[in-house]
């Protein structure tokens, strides 16, 4: 049973499941959601703003970070595309530290 974004479930149809990705960038971050077949049928995404606080610096707010994740992805859900959702982390950190502290 898997569980991303409020939706969860089983099927055995495989036209009902559904791969989301989420693509955390720079300057936005954005939802995407695939059918089995690997077509998009559905995407959100939102800007924020970047804090420059020295020159060559950029830093970004995680809190911005997860609600725009998480905005977008409400978004894509109540959408109502999604019956069946199916979740797996991948990750890239290159260039990318949260500091805490």
């Amino acid at each position: 049973m898997t569980n991303v974004g409020g939706i969860s479930g089983e099927s055995s149809k495989t036209s009902d499941k559904f791969i989301g990705a989420i693509d955390q960038g720079t300057s936005s971050s954005r939802f995407l959601l695939f059918d089995a077949n690997g077509n998009r049928v559905a995407q959100h995404q939102i800007e924020f703003e970047l804090s420059t606080p020295k020159p060559g610096w950029v830093e970004q707010d995680p809190e911005v970070l997860l609600s725009t994740v998480v905005e977008c992805m409400n978004r894509v859900i109540d959408n109502g595309t999604a019956a069946d959702a199916s979740s797996d982390s991948k990750s890239s950190f290159e260039g990318k530290i949260v500091a805490i502290g």
